[in-house]
């Protein structure tokens, strides 16, 4: 009789049990699931800022290096060149005005594609067909 009394009184307690442990669980894993989310966010974001700084010093330099050389200036003409769209395979053509990076000024009579550097010089002038321009100026 005692084992009858004693698995009833298991029988009645288990499902309590078991909803009161699934109901730990599933806060448990709530909890830790949000956990989770809020680190991977907090992490984007630092990933974001350290891709933002690399960038912003990427073009610092990218700045500097065109102050030093002159800057850029249009060619003249046009580049072309065939790009392919990776979704629909699509292939079109693509054109850009081109562009010269140099501190070589032509003169207003003069095109700009008539510039060309003199690497020799001691003093790093650049030479036109308009003539001596230096750097810088």
């Amino acid at each position: 009789m005692c084992s009858i009394i004693f698995g009833l009184l298991i029988w009645a307690t288990s499902n309590t049990t078991a909803k009161l442990v699934g109901a730990e669980l599933t806060a448990f894993m709530a909890e830790r699931t949000s956990r989770a989310c809020i680190h991977g966010w907090n992490t984007s974001v630092v990933t974001y800022g350290y891709v933002m700084e690399t960038l912003e010093a990427d073009m610092q330099t990218a700045r500097l290096m065109l102050e030093k050389d002159g800057g850029a200036h249009p060619s003249g003409g046009k580049v072309s060149w065939q790009a392919s769209n990776e979704e629909t395979q699509a292939i079109s053509t693509v054109s850009v005005p081109g562009i010269r990076i140099g501190s070589c000024r032509p003169r207003p009579t003069r095109g700009l594609d008539r510039c060309a550097l003199s690497a020799r010089r001691r003093d790093e002038r650049r030479s036109c067909s308009s003539g001596s321009i230096p750097r810088g100026t």
